[in-house]
């Protein structure tokens, strides 16, 4: 079972609302309407965001923004856009 898909369940609604807001809130609005320009899915912008990624040193977009690094993540953001191996 994937973790959308237990998300989805009601027991965990809550659990899915939390992450949905604080990615919301580390992120801002400019770098939430980045993911979602170029990843089109909230979906997907909820699970690329709580991945480690190569990019970031195998470092969460999350754990950048929490740090305030966001300019970080727009590059890779902008790098996926363009087809540019990261």
């Amino acid at each position: 079972m994937d973790i959308n898909d237990i998300l989805r369940k009601e027991e965990f609604r809550e659990l899915e609302n939390f992450l949905n807001r604080e990615m919301h809130t580390l992120a801002g609005d400019f770098l939430m309407g980045r993911m979602l320009e170029v990843f089109n899915s909230g979906l997907v912008v909820r699970n690329w965001f709580y991945s480690k990624l190569p990019a970031l040193d195998y470092d969460r977009p999350y754990d950048y923004c929490k740090d305030g690094r966001g300019r970080e993540v727009e590059e890779v953001l902008g790098r996926i856009e363009h087809g540019i191996y990261s």
